[in-house]
């Protein structure tokens, strides 16, 4: 008997696109500055969605346009432990539209 899963069934994790959904849109609404062609985020909103927002709830400027289910108020969760310069250079190198390669002990990642 063959049995078929449909595409929400058959993932083993959650995308991170969908994981994190409320944040990104958050930051997104968040910072106004200048994005790099075919970015949703700043660099500084990039920074900040992977290193978190240091446990300090960060809020949407007064008359920012609000998207449905964004809260006013968010928490940004870290999703890297390690330096933030290392993180910054890393943004700014791919904003620069340049390749970054990240090398590493093998298993590290």
């Amino acid at each position: 008997m063959t049995t078929t899963l449909s595409p929400d069934t058959a993932r083993q994790i959650v995308p991170p696109e969908e994981r994190y959904a409320a944040e990104l849109a958050f930051l997104a609404a968040y910072d106004d500055g200048p994005r790099p062609p075919a970015w949703r985020l700043t660099p500084r909103a990039v920074v900040t969605f992977v290193m978190g927002s240091d446990g300090r709830a960060l809020r949407l400027p007064e008359g920012a346009e609000t998207p449905e289910g964004v809260p006013r108020r968010l928490t940004v969760e870290g999703k890297f432990v390690g330096d933030r310069s290392l993180v910054e250079r890393c943004v700014v190198t791919l904003a620069g539209e340049r390749g970054l390669l990240l090398v590493g002990e093998p298993g590290t990642a």
